[in-house]
């Protein structure tokens, strides 16, 4: 409980609200995701698919705008180092990558890990440079064509190593 000496009121709280991170949304598939990092070295059917709540900037031959297909997630899987749980000391799971715009004229690099044990999701800010992060943290095959401005897709040039 905390109390507010000042304004005389009191709050109950759980635990949970002292936690790092930010509750997930109770749509959000974690199931799915933890599901797909698991058969992160196979090749499915489905990973030409756009991954549920992914929001990138850029596009995909056959893949809706804006989305990041489960075969992008799988190779930054295989190839980035997990974050790591602030609350559980546990690795996370990358969920969300790219460039978006963000208002009229910016865009902002978007990284966004999730941690399985505690449900909390992480935006990691230290990543500057999104196409030199795709460019070490991407299978070659699997980088995006396509950048999104506002809503057209303009040909991209390859990130290199």
């Amino acid at each position: 409980m905390l109390r507010d000496r000042k304004r005389e009121t009191v709050t109950t709280q759980t635990g949970d609200d002292f936690l790092f991170g930010d509750r997930l949304a109770a749509e959000f598939p974690l199931g799915l995701f933890v599901t797909k990092w698991a058969r992160r070295f196979e090749r499915q059917p489905d990973d030409w698919r756009a991954a549920p709540g992914t929001w990138s900037g850029f596009a995909w031959e056959g893949i809706e705008d804006n989305r990041i297909p489960w075969a992008a997630l799988k190779s930054a899987w295989r190839r980035a180092a997990p974050g790591v749980c602030l609350n559980c000391d546990t690795p996370t799971l990358l969920v969300n990558f790219g460039y978006p715009w963000v208002s009229m004229f910016n865009r902002t690099p978007k990284f966004v890990h999730v941690c399985s044990n505690c449900s909390r999701s992480f935006k990691d800010e230290s990543i500057k440079d999104v196409a030199e992060w795709m460019a070490v943290n991407l299978d070659a095959e699997i980088w995006p064509g396509y950048e999104m401005v506002w809503d057209r897709r303009v040909k991209t040039s390859r990130p290199t190593t």
